[in-house]
C-alpha cells in the first residue's frame, strides 16, 4: 500500500483528484481512480470529488503497483535510426507507436524496442528516454546509451536549453507570416480527456511561437516552437 501526503499549494484545485492528477501530475486521473483506496482531508475521510482550498492537508492511501516502466521486457521491433553513437541514439518515431509502457499499451513501445536493440541490461534508466512524443506525433526522439549521456540529456530538457520545432498542417491560413500564441489551457468540459483554451488563470499558460513555411489553396505549413510544454498544447493553439 503506498501514501501520498501532503498540504495543497496555492491556488490549490477544485477537487482532490483533480489535483493528484492535474496539478502534481503524479498520476493521471484514471490511475488515481484505479489505485484509490480512502484519503483524508484535514483528518476527515474524504472522496475523489472533495473541494480543495490551500493550506489543506492530505493523507491519500493507493494500491501499490509494479513500476512496469522500469520493468520493461525487451522486444525485436525495428526502428528508424537516424545518428547513433557510444553516447546516444536518435530514431524517427513512427506515428502510433507509444514512447513508455502505460496503461493499455504495456507491449510495443518505443522503450521496449530500445531495450530490445540496446540490451536491457545495458540501457539507462527508462531506456535512455528523456522527452517523448505523443502516440500519434511522429518525430525525432533522442535517447541515452549510457548514465551520463542521460544526465546530459535530462538537464538540457530540464533547462530548456533544447529547441524543439514542430510541423504541422492547417486547414486555415493565418492572416500573418508569424507569430506567438500566448493563452491558458484547460481540460474542455465537454470532453475531458482533451484540453481546450480557458480564461485568463485557469489550468495552465500555453505559449506557442509560429511562421508560415508555405501555404497552398486554403492549407497552410507552419513550424511551431513551444516555450511551454502543456499536454495538447499544439493542437489546441493550430485551432486559434
Amino acid at each position: 500500500m503506498a501514501e501520498l501526503e501532503g498540504v495543497v499549494a496555492e491556488p490549490g484545485a477544485a477537487r482532490l483528484d483533480r489535483y493528484v492528477a492535474d496539478d502534481l501530475g503524479l498520476l493521471s486521473r484514471s490511475q488515481f481512480k484505479a489505485r484509490f483506496v480512502s484519503a483524508t482531508v484535514n483528518g476527515k475521510e474524504a472522496k475523489l470529488s472533495r473541494p480543495l482550498k490551500p493550506g489543506d492537508r492530505f493523507v491519500i492511501r493507493l494500491l501499490d503497483e509494479v513500476d512496469r516502466s522500469s520493468a520493461s521486457m525487451p522486444e525485436d521491433i525495428a526502428l528508424s535510426v537516424v545518428f547513433e553513437d557510444e553516447d546516444v541514439i536518435v530514431l524517427d518515431k513512427a506515428q502510433g507507436m507509444v514512447v513508455h509502457p502505460a496503461h493499455g499499451n504495456w507491449s510495443g513501445t518505443l522503450a521496449n524496442a530500445l531495450l530490445g536493440r540496446l540490451g536491457a541490461g545495458e540501457a539507462p534508466p527508462r531506456a535512455g528516454i528523456v522527452h517523448r512524443l505523443d502516440k500519434d506525433t511522429s518525430g525525432v526522439i533522442i535517447a541515452a546509451r549510457s548514465a551520463m549521456a542521460l544526465e546530459a540529456l535530462s538537464a538540457q530538457f530540464r533547462d530548456r536549453t533544447t529547441v524543439k520545432t514542430y510541423i504541422a498542417i492547417t486547414q486555415r491560413r493565418p492572416a500573418q507570416p508569424a507569430g506567438r500564441i500566448d493563452t491558458w489551457l484547460a481540460r474542455d468540459p465537454r470532453d475531458r480527456k482533451r484540453f481546450a483554451t480557458a480564461g485568463e488563470g485557469t489550468g495552465k499558460r500555453a505559449i506557442s511561437d509560429w511562421r508560415v513555411l508555405a501555404e497552398s489553396a486554403g492549407y497552410a505549413v507552419l513550424a511551431l516552437r513551444p516555450k511551454t510544454g502543456r499536454t495538447h498544447q499544439l493542437r489546441v493553439h493550430c485551432r486559434e
